[in-house]
């Protein structure tokens, strides 16, 4: 099969990663795949450093961009466009509506469904069943299904990284260690994490490692700083190309999102058996569902830092976690079947 992909954000984060990822994967399976992307805003956190040398990339721009993508449709011949998030399934729905485009278009809603974003593409594949159900509320007319997301366990990290890593933070093996890898943006809740670490009250012997790059930055470091019992133990590191590492460093996992479609980050924490502290968010739901693991309220620093201070009583332990369910065999092929669906 012949697929292209196109992707028109200039950040990165969990929706780029999915979409570089299953492009890398398809072709590994042995698909033709393509991969249309915007010009990045950083070269050190770019989708560009996930795909894989085997996956031709284009970068198209909004000038002329109409007329570039068909130059792309008509020289790859895909039998399937695959559109990721709104700004790529607007376009492509609406020269697929105009019939300027004729290859079917599905499109992965990664965050919310829009009607100027998805209503005109053939079929939408929901990371949740909330996803769908808003879909067929404002009367999507093409084919949908539920397809969650899934770990690349092909960047598992060994568990001897560790100690490693931690030396190189300047951290001891035996002081306790709270992580988060978010992009630093106000919905995702670093404040409310810093807020909570801060009442916790926990050891001095205690960090907060927060990874990730954003328009908070500023904000979230000067706030640290005036916070004399804690700014000595928050360390702010920046994206990090394979970011799984830092998991087996981390004693516990915090997600403090106010709103997650999914939770990518959650996987590679589970993968890591690295325990997980989660607010009460959508994706969470559906990730750590029957699984060990501590929910607490969106936007609640004293939930959040009395989670906290329980995992560190705890000291440092790991959680086996169930993964079949997020298998990236069973995903793609689920995917394949849908596009399958569609072309028939």
């Amino acid at each position: 099969m012949r697929i292209l992909h196109v992707i028109f954000s200039k950040d990165y984060g969990g929706a780029e990663h999915v979409a570089a990822d299953m492009a890398n994967r398809q072709t590994k399976n042995g698909h033709a795949v393509c991969l249309v992307v915007r010009p990045q805003k950083s070269k050190s956190s770019s989708i560009y450093n996930l795909i894989s040398s085997n996956v031709p990339t284009y970068c198209v721009g909004k000038l002329w961009q109409w007329i570039k993508i068909l130059w792309i449709v008509k020289k790859f011949n895909p039998d399937i466009i695959h559109t990721h998030l709104g700004k790529s399934s607007r376009l492509l729905g609406k020269m697929r509506k105009l019939g300027i485009v004729k290859i079917p278009v599905v499109s992965t809603i990664h965050i919310e469904y829009r009607i100027k974003d998805y209503a005109l593409v053939d079929g939408l594949i929901c990371l949740n069943k909330n996803q769908q159900n808003e879909a067929e509320k404002l009367e999507f007319s093409g084919y949908s299904q539920v397809i969650g997301n899934w770990y690349n366990s092909d960047l598992a990290a060994p568990s001897f990284i560790r100690k490693k890593l931690r030396h190189s933070l300047e951290i001891k093996e035996n002081d306790f260690v709270i992580g988060s890898v978010s992009r630093l943006h106000k919905e995702k809740g670093i404040d409310v994490l810093i807020k909570a670490f801060e009442i916790a009250d926990i050891e001095e012997s205690s960090h907060l490692i927060i990874i990730g790059e954003g328009e908070q930055y500023a904000n979230l470091k000067a706030r640290v700083q005036g916070i004399k019992s804690i700014k000595d133990r928050v360390k702010f590191i920046p994206f990090q190309q394979d970011v799984t590492p830092y998991y087996q460093a981390f004693d516990v996992f915090v997600s403090a999102s106010c709103s997650e479609a999914f939770g990518m980050t959650l996987l590679e924490a589970m993968a890591a058996k690295c325990p997980i502290i989660s607010t009460n968010t959508l994706g969470a739901q559906i990730v750590l569902k029957n699984q060990n693991s501590e929910i607490v309220p969106i936007n609640n620093a004293k939930a959040l830092a009395t989670a906290l201070k329980k995992e560190a009583d705890k000291g440092q332990t790991r959680t086996s976690y169930n993964m079949d369910l997020f298998s990236p065999s069973v995903k793609l092929r689920e995917i394949e079947l849908f596009y399958c669906k569609l072309l028939s």
